[in-house]
């Protein structure tokens, strides 16, 4: 059998030199980063390493986290001389997540972590214990702030990273002797690309790999030797812990939405704007998780509160905000209004967000559709035709235009309409179809004693003639496109994904 463990172990040596000089890390998957649990919980929730953001919450973080600790820990086990960098590796070697990186002095501990997950390939970080980049932690830096451990805020020249070696003792020791391990702290995190080399273990080579570790007593029984339920709950997959600042909740509002958990967004949000954040907003993007819910009235809500917020009113031009969030505010609202069929009032939003933005063709088509759910047929077609001028091929403006022009009985224009659509976009036979059909029942009669009445609710309309005599027809038209969707947040969140069009309309013809 070919031995793979002397392959792996030359491929380090040839990165590194001296395997004396380095420390080690085992990864399971060769696609993650060098990332405490830590830092991974934060990114879950949109907090980025790279964001200004980062620090302060990494530090609230672990400021929160040890407190916890402190408080589920039995009181007879409390070492009031224990320090916080202590108490964070006995957590660590428990499951919790925290900023510390466990390495190992040992090679062979690396490679065991790394060949898990057997679909797929592992990696083993090599990182030099040696100055300038690094140093151990000192028994006095141990007993100062955990800020002063965790971060370069008081010494920007000092070293990248911390080494660090725990006392053994207490319900840790075994792992920490099982593992060979020694902590690596990043100030905040480690550029691995910087400070190490990296082995990538084979997914092909992990289960023979593992077994010829366990004939050198490399294994999970020497490696994993107790646990506690608390570090459980408090691993790198469990839900953060809540953020304390207005700008995190709206970094977890905005999280939360991207991946569709509106009713989180919203929760967040509201947390957001308890705090002190930016009203305007906060309203703004909170009423985009209410629309996206469905929750209409409650979204309208909050943009008439962006509407009114003290930090919209001090915006003016050049200013961040301006004028985007004054149309995006009403017209957001705007569409609100018509899924609650108020379309008086979708239309005044509307008519306000073409007065910000005269340019933005959606605002002309949707307030074109809340005239014509109204019946204000001429109102409607002037406003497709506001579309048109801006953007001549617009199926959809086009195709609402016509079926306006039926119910005004403009069958030729109708007709117009859907040519000019044809030149740009496929037009479906039984959009075409029934207005043919309807031009040809109607041949021969004279135009100007044509009548057409459309039902209160829309969905009929009736056209009559003294001098018709074929008897009752019902021809069907599909109804008009609906609206455009809401639009989305300034930090590239998405909008609405568009509203519903009208019902389909039977047009009777019969004798006055």
């Amino acid at each position: 059998m070919v031995q793979l463990l002397p392959k792996y172990i030359h491929r380090m040596q040839e990165a590194v030199g001296n395997l004396d000089t380095q420390i080690f890390r085992g990864q399971k998957s060769a696609s993650w980063a060098l990332r405490s649990g830590a830092t991974r919980r934060l990114v879950a929730e949109g907090i980025t390493d790279d964001s200004p953001l980062f620090l302060d919450e990494y530090l609230d973080y672990h400021r929160v986290l040890l407190d916890r600790a402190r408080r589920v820990i039995p009181y007879g086990d409390k070492d009031q001389s224990s320090t916080s960098l202590q108490l964070l590796a006995k957590l660590q070697h428990f499951g919790a997540a925290t900023g510390l990186l466990d390495f190992t002095h040992s090679p062979l501990v690396a490679l065991w972590y790394a060949c898990d997950a057997l679909s797929q390939d592992g990696k083993v970080f090599l990182v030099s214990k040696e100055l300038p980049h690094t140093t151990y932690v000192t028994p006095k830096l141990e007993e100062r702030d955990i800020g002063d451990v965790l971060a370069r805020t008081h010494d920007s020249t000092g070293p990248d990273y911390f080494l660090w070696e725990p006392v053994v003792e207490g319900d840790a020791a075994l792992r920490i002797l099982g593992q060979r391990s020694i902590f690596v702290i990043g100030r905040p995190v480690i550029d691995g690309s910087r400070h190490g080399q990296e082995i990538v273990i084979e997914a092909s080579d992990k289960s023979a790999l593992r077994e010829e570790l366990e004939q050198l007593d490399v294994s999970e029984h020497t490696i994993y030797r107790d646990l506690v339920g608390f570090c459980r709950l408090e691993s790198a997959d469990a839900s953060y812990v809540p953020p304390t600042t207005a700008a995190a909740y709206l970094i977890r509002g905005n999280s939360a939405f991207r991946r569709g958990g509106y009713l989180e967004a919203i929760e967040a949000y509201g947390r957001c704007i308890e705090l002190g954040g930016s009203q305007a907003e906060t309203y703004f993007l909170r009423g985009n998780a209410h629309a996206a819910a469905k929750r209409f009235r409650d979204a309208i809500d909050d943009y008439a509160s962006a509407l009114r917020a003290p930090d919209l009113m001090e915006e003016k031009e050049g200013s961040t905000h301006f004028p985007w969030f004054y149309y995006a505010i009403f017209f957001n609202r705007g569409n609100m209004a018509a899924c609650l069929g108020e379309h008086q009032n979708a239309v005044d939003d509307f008519r306000r967000t073409s007065e910000v933005a005269p340019t933005f063709t959606a605002a002309h088509f949707n307030r074109g559709n809340a005239h014509f759910m109204q019946q204000q047929f001429e109102e409607s077609i002037a406003c497709y035709d506001d579309v048109i001028a801006v953007a001549p091929d617009s199926a959809s403006a086009l195709y609402n235009k016509a079926l306006a022009l039926i119910l005004l009985g403009e069958f030729d224009a109708a007709e117009a309409c859907y040519a000019r659509i044809r030149r740009v976009a496929e037009l479906s036979p039984n959009t075409v179809e029934p207005l043919l059909e309807l031009k040809g029942i109607l041949t021969g009669l004279t135009d100007g004693n044509l009548r057409i009445d459309v039902a209160p609710a829309g969905n009929t309309a009736s056209v009559t003639h003294p001098d018709y005599t074929g008897g009752r027809r019902a021809v069907l038209f599909k109804g008009i496109h609906g609206n455009t969707g809401n639009i989305g947040g300034g930090t590239n969140l998405p909008g609405g994904t568009g509203y519903e069009g009208g019902p389909g309309v039977v047009v009777y013809v019969e004798q006055s």
